[in-house]
């Protein structure tokens, strides 16, 4: 799928929006996003089979500005690295089948909204090449350094207090401060509260919850937000833990 051929830019205002409705989006392979892709909403439209390996570094990373997603369906497609501003995700399902979650590698975020319905399982991570064990810490991945940077002169990232996700790990680096969020059920956990491992017995029944703390430690990130899965069915355990995490002075609200 050539971008350039699959919808056509409004003229005059250079911040005029462009709406696609109801397109069904099948690559069947490999795609190039422009270097940048702005001013785009997308109404109930499908993504298919849609790989993005050309972006593999930082410098290469497009930027996705004024984009708004809105009740789309993303199949077995791969997001490569992308810094995304003033965006918005209302309502969406990610599906992946055998494959697992919906990984966000090396993604940098400014001002974008995620609200709505959250379906399937979504992980951000570092970047391309990282993931938990044999990569150890994140900090020296050079999406983790380069977003580092980036979020200096960022006042908020990501607003995910309105999301109802079904699962999510949030473990690229975001600094927790630049989050927006439910307090109830999106808490901010810091390592150096895990430091004395009494967390473990404390989140032992809550659906898979401790994978995302052990995780977050394995980064060696200062802070995160661990969410619970208000589309889930461990919705009540996980509540519970919070509460039991709070009572123990690990979490803060």
């Amino acid at each position: 799928m050539r971008w350039g051929s699959a919808m056509t830019r409004s003229s005059g205002n250079p911040h005029a929006v462009t709406r696609v409705e109801g397109r069904e989006m099948d690559c069947r392979g490999s795609y190039r996003l422009p270097d940048i892709l702005e001013d785009i909403e997308f109404h109930r439209c499908t993504v298919r089979t849609c790989q993005n390996p050309a972006r593999q570094t930082v410098d290469e990373r497009p930027v996705v500005r004024r984009v708004s997603l809105v009740r789309c369906h993303i199949v077995a497609s791969t997001a490569g690295p992308v810094i995304a501003e003033d965006c918005t995700i209302d309502t969406i399902r990610f599906h992946r089948g055998i494959w697992g979650p919906q990984i966000l590698p090396g993604w940098a975020f400014r001002h974008v909204v995620v609200r709505g319905n959250v379906t399937g399982s979504i992980a951000l991570v570092p970047g391309t090449g990282w993931n938990p064990g044999p990569h150890g810490p994140a900090l020296d991945d050079p999406f983790v350094v380069a977003n580092a940077a980036y979020y200096e002169g960022v006042d908020w990232a990501l607003d995910i207090s309105e999301a109802r996700f079904t699962d999510i790990v949030l473990g690229s680096g975001i600094p927790a401060r630049l989050i927006r969020r439910d307090p109830a059920t999106q808490v901010v956990i810091t390592r150096a509260a895990l430091a004395d491992g009494r967390w473990r017995d404390l989140v032992a029944d809550a659906g898979g919850m401790s994978v995302g703390f052990e995780r977050f430690l394995v980064t060696e990130f200062e802070d995160t937000v661990i969410v619970a899965g208000t589309r889930g069915r461990y919705l009540a355990k996980q509540l519970a833990a919070f509460d039991r995490l709070r009572d123990a002075g690990i979490i803060r609200d």
